[in-house]
């Protein structure tokens, strides 16, 4: 059974370093870095426990393990996660990993639909960790989406990809309906179809039917 505790598994297994001296710096394994970076509702913890001009961690891996599960987060959240990292050791790194690269599969696609250059080293590393955590926690492609398009120095890379194309649509509209839509115009369409992602993790975001309805409300004021 998945325990809450400091070491996330049962049976003894430490996914941890073996050192026990908590006043050295910790080795942080990916996951738990990758946590406390693509989890909002960890951000707090992230920033206390790093030091904000050197980027080291402050403390051991055991007492951040312990602020997340003290966490409100780790009470929903945390026993899926869990579940995954004990998974990594019984089923082995093979497995942990092929499960993670599905998700690498699946974000790649969503990341190209957005508009992002998947060759952008900054961009690949952050959907690497995005996938680990995404598999941890049991995100939907929904979830991932709103993840990357809350990111704002991610995001600020992203070209529209798909979402060009219902611009385009869009446009087309515009002009069947006598109502020619400007360049910035149609860049405010599409941050509005693309959205943002509010203080509460919700994703607002307009369809291409309501910009096109306000079009028609548009032509007939005219």
């Amino acid at each position: 059974m998945v325990q809450a505790g400091p070491n996330l598994i049962d049976g003894g297994g430490n996914p941890f370093s073996e050192d026990d001296d908590s006043t050295l710096m910790p080795t942080m394994t990916s996951w738990i870095i990758n946590l406390l970076k693509n989890v909002p509702a960890l951000k707090a913890i992230y920033d206390a426990v790093r030091d904000p001009v050197t980027g080291k961690f402050l403390y051991a891996e055991g007492v951040i393990v312990d602020m997340i599960t003290s966490s409100d987060w780790y009470l929903s959240n945390g026993p899926t996660v869990a579940a995954g990292i004990a998974g990594k050791f019984k089923y082995g790194e093979k497995w942990y990993n092929q499960q993670v690269n599905e998700f690498k599969i699946a974000i790649s696609g969503i990341a190209s639909a957005l508009g992002l250059d998947l060759k952008d080293p900054t961009i690949s590393a952050y959907l690497a960790g995005l996938a680990e955590t995404s598999f941890l926690n049991g995100w939907d492609n929904d979830y991932i989406e709103n993840t990357i398009v809350g990111n704002k120095d991610i995001f600020t890379k992203a070209g529209g990809g798909a979402y060009i194309s219902q611009i385009q649509d869009i446009k087309s509209f515009g002009n069947l309906m006598g109502v020619p839509i400007s360049e910035q115009t149609a860049l405010d369409y599409q941050r509005r179809l693309i959205g943002e992602v509010t203080k509460d993790g919700l994703r607002v975001k307009a369809t291409p039917d309501q910009i096109k309805k306000e079009i028609t409300d548009k032509q007939a004021l005219l």
